[in-house]
């Protein structure tokens, strides 16, 4: 449904739902700190801020589908592959 949920694995609630990209959502990569993730989609990745629970930016390059993300111990840079 192109969107990311968040959830407190403690009581199983959703906390947020994140929204923005326009197809499918193919990868996720957290933060080592755990306050933002990387989303993968179509030909663009977005950056979220889980704290807020709002789209921080949009990362485009790829041509295609974007299918994999990793985000550096350091928390400074991320890896995509499409």
């Amino acid at each position: 449904d192109a969107t990311l949920k968040l959830w407190d694995l403690a009581t199983g609630s959703q906390l947020a739902t994140l929204t923005g990209h326009s197809g499918a959502v193919y990868a996720v990569a957290i933060s080592p700190d755990c306050k933002k993730a990387v989303s993968a989609s179509m030909n663009t990745l977005k950056l979220w801020d889980l704290e807020q629970g709002r789209e921080l930016a949009t990362l485009s390059g790829h041509s295609s589908s974007v299918r994999a993300v990793a985000i550096a111990p350091d928390g400074k840079r991320a890896v995509s592959a499409s």
